[in-house]
């Protein structure tokens, strides 16, 4: 019953995130973007594997640090959308 809940509000979330996503996204195209600041770079790597996998994730988060914030918005309301159907419909606990 807790799953499926759960899936009900991450669903309700996700839609609502998607959908503020891309108001914002209509409503950018309008306007100039305001200039953004760039992240620093991953200079060292002196830890191996942990570095190669930090670095990973720092290249993974960078990608998706370039999306415009309504595409990012709309993307995390997909996921939410995609994790509450799958809540509701297995319902594992």
């Amino acid at each position: 019953m807790f799953s499926y809940i759960l899936g009900w509000v991450l669903v309700v979330l996700g839609i609502l995130s998607y959908a503020s996503g891309l108001v914002v996204f209509i409503k950018e195209q309008f306007f100039t973007p305001a200039q953004r600041a760039v992240l620093p770079a991953f200079a060292q790597a002196e830890l191996g594997a942990i570095a190669e996998l930090v670095d990973k994730i720092a290249t993974a988060l960078e990608q998706f640090s370039k999306l415009s914030v309504p595409v990012q918005w709309a993307l995390l309301g997909l996921v939410t959308l995609g994790v509450g159907a799958y809540l509701i419909a297995t319902q594992p606990f």
